[in-house]
């Protein structure tokens, strides 16, 4: 109890703190929470404690709580939501116009300067568009979308066992990404959690129903449908109707020209954090891999009557497009790896965060969509990963040489940690095997 009061009182006053002080300062405090938590995690007498609902439930509304009165400083994404959702809510498509085309001027109000990227229309999928237009008649205040993601948070808290749920309660990445920001990715996280226990317990129908509602919210988990539809015993009746849970919220969209237009320039243009594709993208320079496949497909082009395309060929033979090409074979190849995983959770974990990890822009947020069913899976890098993605927050801070103390802090910390947690545990079972009787 101790430490879910000294965790409170860090998440109340990391909004003020980051305000006055900057990034630094959020990394600061962010960090006390986390330690808090490490502690909460780590805690003998909890891994055989049973905590009812009630009590988790309890722990989670408190410590969102904290962050309610605050609006959101990391990130203004939220903005851009309430704005699909007004757009929406007046009768009009999202998928129409950028929020500053003039066609929307007489909708503006006075928060229309927070909206990201308002040049470019909108890339959240229509199940999406259907949540944030029912936030908008319903007032679109800020505080109202925080309740509806509360909704999904206690529906993930009941979905998971109890040790997951306290330490999904606890988590600050979930009280700073999904409250204080006030990011989506909770509503997928509890779709995608009750598709993977539906089909775990071969409810085949609903797990369907849930991924493609999942998928509808945001497109990473579209990463879990082979995992799950691996555990199903009849494929096509799944796929039928996650086709169908998908197609019902595009259809008023239908008459309106393309979905998600800006999802080509968010693929094209976005890049963060990712040391993957930004390590293949120097490769891909440093190497001249452009240059050579250039003068490849000029020796070839003519032979292949292939003229035609070569402007369109030419065109991706640059090094950013090379590098998103390999990160898609690297998905594709972490996907049949994540395959072999026995457990539903665990395929589905690893399915999802093989698209993170391999995507040119993974923002903290992105973890929390696969923490719920990465701790019912039990994955301690995973979870870890998750849990420290805010260190990216680094990279906005003008350090010297940030860009190595980001990656290093993002990714090779939780790395060293879950090794070192590994043999830690693995030699205390070791000693404790040597101490029981007749073990000589």
């Amino acid at each position: 109890m101790g430490g879910v009061i000294v965790l409170a009182a860090i998440l109340g006053a990391m909004p003020s703190a980051t305000v006055r002080f900057g990034t630094v300062a959020f990394l600061a405090l962010y960090g006390a929470a986390l330690a808090i938590w490490l502690t909460i995690a780590l805690a003998p007498r909890l891994r055989t404690a049973v905590l009812s609902f009630p009590a988790v439930a309890l722990v989670a509304v408190v410590l969102r709580l904290m962050v309610f009165p605050a609006g959101p400083e990391l990130s203004h994404d939220v903005q851009r939501y309430r704005w699909d959702g007004l757009v929406a809510a007046s009768g009009l498509s999202p998928y129409a116009h950028p929020p500053d085309s003039p066609a929307l001027a007489p909708l503006r109000t006075s928060w229309h300067a927070l909206i990201n990227h308002p040049e470019i229309r909108t890339i959240y999928p229509p199940a999406a568009q259907s949540i944030f237009a029912v936030w908008a008649l319903a007032g679109g205040s800020l505080l109202a979308w925080r309740l509806l993601l509360l909704a999904f948070d206690l529906a993930i808290l009941r979905m998971l066992g109890p040790r997951s749920a306290l330490l999904w309660a606890t988590c600050p990445l979930v009280t700073v990404e999904g409250f204080w920001s006030a990011h989506l990715e909770v509503v997928p996280a509890a779709l995608l959690l009750a598709a993977t226990c539906a089909v775990a317990r071969r409810k085949e129908l609903s797990g369907a129903i849930a991924a493609g509602l999942a998928i509808g919210m945001k497109i990473v988990p579209v990463a879990a449908v082979p995992a799950l539809a691996s555990f199903t015993s009849r494929r096509a009746r799944f796929f039928a109707l996650l086709a169908l849970t998908l197609l019902l919220p595009v259809l008023p969209f239908l008459a309106s020209g393309p979905l998600m237009p800006g999802f080509g320039d968010y693929a094209r243009r976005w890049e963060f954090n990712a040391p993957l594709y930004e390590s293949l993208e120097w490769l891909a320079g440093a190497s001249d891999a452009d240059v050579a496949l250039k003068a490849l497909w000029s020796s070839v082009k003519d032979s292949l009557g292939a003229e035609a395309i070569s402007p369109f060929v030419y065109a991706q033979l640059h090094p950013e497009r090379i590098a998103r090409a390999l990160c898609g074979l690297a998905f594709l190849a972490g996907l049949v790896a994540a395959m072999r995983i026995r457990s539903v959770e665990a395929r589905v974990a690893w399915s999802v965060a093989a698209l993170l990890l391999c995507a040119p822009a993974l923002h903290p947020w992105y973890w929390i969509t696969l923490l719920p069913v990465a701790l019912e899976a039990r994955s301690r890098l995973l979870v870890a990963l998750a849990a420290v993605s805010p260190a990216s927050y680094l990279l906005y801070t003008g350090l010297p040489a940030v860009a190595p103390l980001a990656a290093a802090a993002t990714y090779l910390l939780p790395l060293v940690a879950t090794l070192a947690f590994r043999r830690t545990m693995t030699s205390s079972r070791a000693a404790a095997a040597g101490e029981r009787p007749g073990s000589g």
